[in-house]
């Protein structure tokens, strides 16, 4: 799986997500679908035949989505689900012309499973003469990121102001000198979620060449959009961290229809190194809680895996103080507490604290809590000489941690912007290899170490006290 996109029924969250095949296998899945599951918790999800499949090349009124499916977003309105879908169609009209047109496109459904496509598709492209249109030469851009014309992911909301629907679509300006600068996010409108009206650009921060799977919410009072950029896009040195290589940021704004201003340094998600870790960031309401879910690349036979949730909270009371990522209280349940429980370990610093039962299990979650420590070394290693071990180095002063290979090089790390006040706490969270690292619960850094395999977790302090909790997987 890939990106994805989430629509509350009830108790029941649907996601819609695009599907990859798993090299070496004899799936029958195509390729290039949109697949479908559910779940009652957001944690454990029954996967279902796929919603939507792409077009017949070979037909002239199912070809605009014959291409790879891309993605979009879902929305229930008076019983019915309507699937918003990106398009693609390999044109090769002429030459020198894009060889995609893509657009986005809609499908509909009663019971959220068996969709059928809309006869007036697609429904959105971008305007002539002021976005880049899939029959137009190319952009003479020198950081342009791909040679297709942007018209993608659009998000769907209901107006809140009961004026219809609002949708948040992928484009790019005409008028610009730059990538840095076409790249935008456009406000389409529409009254019945069939026929749509392109607008004006709705967020243009000029500093990024191209976005992607923006999501848009209101959160205590202040309106959100999230979106995807990094260097795999073509740009650099974007942010104050000039390692960071990519992530999902946060924009502001008073309204849903006024202008999105960038949170600067606000990444929910960051990849450093060159090394995308977690990307395609979506959100649902859920009782009350905005919750974030997102795609963590993993590579080899682990294949991408759908994250645990993570809750999503103000990181200020201010205009512009952003979001932060924290953790989600409802992953407690896949933890138990009656195998290990320590209190006040004192540690010398020649002989750490060594925990050495944890090899039985594949998922385990450490957290501590302490005002006294400095910096903590967290070792990681199954025990065994041919295993490779890993180190998680938290400092307080700095707000940061660090994840480094046995040999002692960073594989990745972060220093949190918007954490306020003392670093006094830091989470880690190992599911077969998957590693979260959260300070005073704020998501730092997620990683996959493919090769890590559950085993000995040692701790070694700068000073004396630490009180931490040991939680293992509650189905071992």
């Amino acid at each position: 799986m890939w990106d994805t996109w989430y629509v509350q029924q009830g108790e029941t969250t649907h996601v819609y997500y695009l599907q990859t095949k798993i090299p070496n296998t004899k799936s029958k899945v195509p390729h290039t679908a949109i697949g479908h599951a559910i779940s009652s918790d957001l944690l454990n999800w029954e996967e279902l035949p796929g919603a939507i499949m792409p077009g017949d090349p070979n037909s002239p009124e199912t070809a605009y989505d014959s291409g790879p499916l891309y993605t979009g977003s879902a929305v229930i309105h008076e019983g019915k689900f309507y699937n918003f879908y990106c398009g693609n169609h390999y044109c090769n009209y002429a030459e020198n012309t894009p060889k995609n047109r893509q657009s986005m496109c809609l499908a509909t459904s009663d019971d959220g499973t068996t969709f059928t496509k809309y006869e007036g598709n697609p429904i959105v492209e971008p305007t002539r003469g002021k976005y880049f249109n899939w029959f137009e030469e190319l952009a003479p851009f020198q950081h342009h990121a791909h040679a297709w014309v942007d018209c993608r992911d659009m998000l769907v909301l209901k107006d809140p102001d009961n004026n219809g629907w609002l949708g948040y679509c992928v484009m790019r300006r005409k008028d610009a000198k730059d990538a840095f600068e076409s790249s935008c996010i456009v406000l389409c409108k529409s009254d019945d979620l069939y026929h749509w009206t392109v607008g004006e650009p709705i967020c243009t921060p000029n500093r990024f060449n191209c976005f992607e799977v923006p999501d848009v919410f209101q959160l205590d009072g202040r309106w959100f959009m999230l979106a995807l950029t990094g260097n795999g896009y073509g740009q650099s040195e974007r942010w104050t961290d000039k390692d960071l290589t990519g992530g999902t940021i946060v924009f502001e704004s008073d309204s849903p229809v006024e202008p999105f201003i960038e949170v600067k340094d606000n990444l929910l998600l960051s990849d450093k190194h060159g090394a995308a870790q977690g990307y395609s960031a979506r959100t649902v309401e859920r009782n009350g809680e905005r919750l974030m879910l997102f795609t963590r690349r993993c590579p080899g036979e682990f294949g991408n895996r759908l994250s645990w949730p993570v809750l999503l909270k103000r990181a200020g009371s201010n205009p512009g103080d952003g979001l932060n990522a924290c953790y989600w209280s409802g992953c407690d349940k896949l933890f138990t507490k009656t195998r290990t429980s320590l209190h006040n370990i004192v540690i010398d610093k020649d002989k750490p604290h060594t925990i050495e039962n944890a090899n039985a299990h594949s998922a385990w979650m450490l957290f501590a809590n302490s005002a006294n420590f400095n910096t903590v070394t967290i070792s990681l290693g199954s025990g065994l000489d041919s295993q490779p071990s890993y180190q998680i180095l938290v400092n307080r002063k700095n707000k940061s941690v660090r994840l480094l290979d046995g040999s002692g090089k960073e594989i990745t790390s972060r220093t949190l912007a918007t954490l306020r006040g003392d670093l006094t706490s830091f989470r880690i969270v190992n599911d077969d290899g998957l590693i979260a690292l959260y300070l005073n619960d704020i998501l730092a850094v997620n990683h996959c170490l493919p090769e890590y395999k559950a085993g000995s977790v040692s701790l070694s302090l700068s000073t004396e006290t630490l009180l931490a909790e040991l939680m293992y997987s509650a189905a071992q």
